[in-house]
């Protein structure tokens, strides 16, 4: 009985899902498929751009690192500096 009354409100949550949230606006489309190549250029094509985007965001991992190594050091010595002056 509880599993009934569970299975008809998912039932209804998935219509209503599928109905409201899931709605392509009006006015938009997919673009057109080429069916000469297939799917698996396709599918090649979102790997490639996939891998790019993970060596881009390692890329920019790599280089935040150094920005941040370079903002602690700049830091330091401006500190270092401040220091100095007030001891002299």
């Amino acid at each position: 009985m509880i599993q009934e009354l569970l299975d008809r409100r998912l039932d209804m949550w998935e219509k209503y899902c599928v109905y409201s949230c899931f709605v392509v606006p009006k006015g938009f489309s997919l673009p057109k498929a080429d069916k000469s190549d297939g799917t698996s250029m396709d599918v090649d094509v979102l790997l490639d751009k996939d891998l790019d985007a993970d060596k881009e965001a390692t890329e920019l991992r790599s280089e935040l690192q150094l920005l941040e190594k370079q903002s602690v050091l700049s830091y330091e010595c401006a500190k270092d500096a401040e220091d100095c002056s007030r001891a002299a």
